[in-house]
């Protein structure tokens, strides 16, 4: 989207055009999910303005306070809401235009909004440590496992322990993962908290029990015939082909589909009797999560670990559980 903007100060042609493609550029600062969300929110309020023959930039505070009135009236989801607020106040910004956002009005409107239009948060229950147990019980309980099953166990496995979202669990790739003894670590290249893009590394203990994240991820590696030499461009979690002579990771170096990765997740849990609508693949990070906060992992190390820039993302991962709650009461010593 080019945003139409002129001062007297740049008569200069070959200015003019680059001040043209300026926030362009600038909203690139922010990531590229943040990019598209920002320019939709943008061009809503603009198609609206426009319909109106009201002016778009810089905006009138009133008129801008019509059109929130106008999404609330037709219950808008307050995510949009919200997502085009922020829009027009950063493309305000970045071109030093007056704020509409800031006038009282505006700011009463987007409370009214989320009054009005705020739907209740459902969020996905955490997985627990006993569920993966069961689920290992369940898929052992043949005497082997399927290259298949094994596959979805290492990913919860990960996801638990590593604290990982989707989009980090399906674009691990073979030289993502470094085996340190005792220990290993991935390679996370691109995270949603990562805004630079520098990548974060995130480290992972054995255990030396059955669900040991390091001995299973090493033993599922060479199940799916991946090893030293390899190309460690390679998805580790890739679509996997059964026949009568066996199965094996297909060669496509595509990563496991979101859908893909979320049905097999969702059959894991549902085989052990769980209700699968209450799970979700974000059930893996908020499980992982839960245990560490309630069995008092610093808070410092618990933030790194699950890569959270601020207590409140953090937070909202977390479900205390019963003896916490009392814990509050119990030390008042009443």
């Amino acid at each position: 989207m080019i945003v139409e903007y002129h001062t007297p100060e740049l008569e200069n042609e070959s200015l003019s055009h680059l001040l043209s493609d300026l926030p362009n550029f600038l909203v690139h600062a922010r990531k590229d999910n943040t990019v598209k969300t920002y320019s939709s929110g943008f061009n809503n309020w603009k198609k609206w303005a426009t319909s109106y023959s009201v002016k778009h930039l810089p905006a009138n505070p009133l008129s801008f306070s019509l059109f929130l009135l106008s999404l609330i009236q037709t219950d808008q989801n307050i995510t949009k809401i919200e997502n085009i607020f922020y829009a027009v106040k950063f493309y305000h910004n970045t071109l030093h235009l007056s704020d509409p956002t800031l006038n009282e009005v505006v700011q009463e409107m987007l409370e009214v909004a989320k009054r009005h239009c705020k739907k209740a948060i459902k969020k996905k229950d955490p997985i627990k440590v006993d569920h993966i147990k069961s689920i290992f019980r369940l898929f052992t309980s043949a005497g082997t496992i399927s290259l298949q099953d094994f596959r979805t166990f290492v990913m919860i496995l990960l996801g638990f322990s590593g604290f990982l979202r989707y989009a980090e669990l399906s674009n691990i790739r073979f030289g993502d993962v470094v085996f340190c003894g005792t220990y290993f670590r991935i390679f996370i290249e691109e995270s949603k908290t990562d805004i630079y893009r520098d990548g974060m590394w995130v480290t992972i203990s054995g255990s030396g029990s059955k669900l040991c994240p390091l001995v299973n991820l090493q033993e599922y590696l060479k199940r799916a015939n991946i090893q030293a030499g390899d190309d460690p461009l390679q998805f580790i979690f890739r679509a996997i082909t059964k026949t009568k002579r066996g199965e094996w990771l297909r060669k496509t170096n595509r990563p496991l589909s979101y859908s893909r990765t979320r049905e097999v997740i969702l059959e894991a849990i549902a085989s052990i009797g769980l209700n699968k609508r209450l799970f979700g693949t974000h059930s893996l990070r908020a499980g992982g999560a839960t245990k560490a906060a309630n069995a008092g992992i610093p808070d410092r190390l618990f933030k790194r670990h699950g890569r959270w820039l601020s207590d409140k993302a953090k937070d909202m991962y977390v479900e205390d559980n019963l003896e916490q709650l009392l814990s509050v009461t119990k030390l008042m010593c009443l």
